[in-house]
């Protein structure tokens, strides 16, 4: 569990200010597995899993077990189960970036049902060292696959006929023109990209105070 401003490390502490940036923060803001975490107690330390403290209705406040207190979640600590790690803790959302691990077909497919269903799934987990290359890879991919259906477009919709109809010399040649327009807009479009997030992030800056740098911005676009 990491502060959103900064990346600084907010286990064992209360929900509040980040220490080190001073970015408010609340448990709310991140999803943890519930099996690989737990809270605890302000006064006497005693641990409950994060599935107990999920299955409680909002605010979440109770009485603790330990020390009969009347505590809430805002008041309590949090820390990775016994045996656990923090990266274990968290459920991680942004799986392009753990695309080794959940595999780089499933991880693709899966980004783009969050950009065209919830965004702000995506931005929500992006944090401030996140690696401007893998966005551009991933927008690479993108166009690559756009460019392939069109090509197989273009061969249904017109090389066939040409072929069936003799004349196969031009069909060698629509195959280079094709080729290189595609390249070309491939490169184009990965440019635009490019330029769309550097109006974006200046926009940003016009209008108020920016909480990520321009490799943020480009990276979200």
């Amino acid at each position: 569990m990491h502060c959103r401003g900064c990346n600084y490390e907010l286990w064992n502490l209360p929900p509040g200010d980040c220490p080190e940036c001073g970015k408010p923060w609340r448990f709310e803001d991140f999803q943890f597995r519930r099996e690989f975490v737990q809270f605890l107690c302000p006064h006497c330390d005693h641990s409950y899993p994060g599935a107990y403290i999920a299955s409680l209705a909002s605010p979440h406040a109770f009485t603790c077990t330990g020390c009969q207190s009347a505590i809430e979640l805002g008041q309590m600590c949090a820390r990775p189960a016994e045996g656990t790690d923090g990266s274990q803790a968290m459920q991680q959302d942004f799986v392009w970036s753990d695309r080794r691990q959940v595999g780089r077909w499933r991880a693709f497919w899966r980004v783009i049902g969050y950009s065209l269903g919830t965004p702000s799934r995506i931005g929500n987990t992006m944090t401030q060292k996140r690696d401007l290359r893998d966005a551009l890879w991933f927008s690479f991919l993108c166009l690559l696959f756009a460019s392939f259906n069109w090509l197989v477009f273009i061969s249904a919709g017109i090389l066939i006929p040409i072929y069936i109809i003799g004349q196969r010399n031009s069909v060698f040649t629509i195959v280079l023109i094709a080729l290189a327009f595609f390249l070309g807009l491939m490169l184009a479009l990965q440019l635009f990209l490019v330029v769309w997030g550097l109006i974006t992030h200046a926009l940003i800056r016009m209008t108020g105070r920016t909480r990520r740098p321009l490799g943020h911005t480009l990276s979200a676009t």
